[in-house]
């Protein structure tokens, strides 16, 4: 749960939204308050970690996003508000592939009959379980498979466009391993030197 509390103090610090790590607290939940009646949410139902918006104060059950793998969910949630922060630092948009068609080479994915996305699998017998509806949310797990939330979030606020992450568009990563394994605190003097 270390991760929630980077992710929350890096986004009430550098960006106008509100962070609130419930879990810290003994709640099974984290908030992102955008304004007034506009939240998502990450919780912890049945046993799996969800991941949503909220609308009038209320959220799907499962949400968008769920799964017992509290990673995965963690980087869905950093995928979908990453922006912010970026824009917050005055840096490019930074997205990823989020197209069946678009998965590594190796990767594919499952669904059940109801054609919901429920796992990814990958070379070496690698499979990643989830429940979605959207490939948008799962496609890039598959690209983001050896990379922490924390890594990830690291690498999100330091790489000034998406040819340090992804440089020749086939996936070959160019993730700058010295980003990604500064603590929280050298992320926080590198954004103070780059704004």
């Amino acid at each position: 749960m270390d991760f929630m509390d980077e992710y929350a103090e890096v986004m009430n610090k550098y960006t106008e939204v509100e962070v609130y790590n419930g879990f810290k607290r003994g709640y099974t939940g984290l908030s992102i308050t955008y304004g007034f009646a506009l939240r998502d949410m990450l919780w912890l139902e049945d046993g799996v970690y969800c991941f949503d918006e909220e609308e009038r104060g209320k959220v799907r059950r499962g949400g968008v996003f769920n799964s017992p793998s509290i990673d995965l969910a963690q980087k869905v949630m950093l995928n979908y508000t990453v922006s912010i922060l970026r824009h917050a630092l005055g840096f490019e948009w930074l997205g990823l592939p989020i197209e069946e068609d678009e998965l590594p080479s190796g990767w594919s994915m499952e669904r059940n009959r109801h054609l919901e996305y429920v796992s990814l699998k990958g070379p070496d017998n690698i499979k990643l379980e989830f429940n979605t509806g959207e490939a948008r949310y799962c496609v890039p797990l598959a690209w983001l498979y050896d990379v922490s939330p924390s890594e990830l979030l690291r690498a999100r606020t330091c790489f000034l466009t998406v040819a340090h992450c992804f440089g020749d568009g086939l996936g070959v990563r160019m993730f700058d391993e010295s980003l990604m394994c500064m603590s929280i605190n050298d992320v926080r003097k590198y954004i103070g030197l780059r704004k």
